[in-house]
């Protein structure tokens, strides 16, 4: 039986009686073969877990790694191309970072501000 088609049934009642029991034999055959693989993986399922070397699953492991740093590097690059060949991806970076360094120095500066005059303050104001 393909599946897909339709399948024609005779109108002769002699071949239809033919037909219906050509069908149910592939129903019958078809549940014996859903039971037979029901209890296979049953007992599939009873057996002791099948034992991995502690090398293989480190080499498998370190296997994963490379692919994703293989991966991960591939990215990069095209994530680099990408921006190399867009004018206002390059002009938006140049300007987040520019920020960002802005920041990072008034930062730093209210930093070492801050820590001069605590500084200061334990040197010149005695205790109490």
């Amino acid at each position: 039986m393909r599946s897909g088609h339709r399948q024609k049934l005779s109108r002769r009642p002699a071949n239809s009686f033919a037909e219906l029991d050509r069908l149910e034999l592939g129903a019958a055959l078809l549940e014996r073969d859903a039971i037979n693989n029901r209890a296979w993986l049953t007992e599939l399922g009873k057996r002791p877990p099948y034992h991995i070397p502690r090398w293989v699953r480190f080499s498998r492991r370190g296997q994963k790694l490379w692919i994703g740093a293989l991966e991960c590097a591939d990215w990069t690059s095209e994530t680099a191309v990408t921006i190399y060949k867009n004018r206002r991806l390059r002009w938006v970076l140049r300007t987040g970072f520019a920020f960002v360094l802005d920041l990072v120095c008034v930062v730093a500066t209210l930093g070492f501000i801050l820590a001069a005059v605590a500084f200061a303050y334990a040197l010149f104001v005695p205790p109490i």
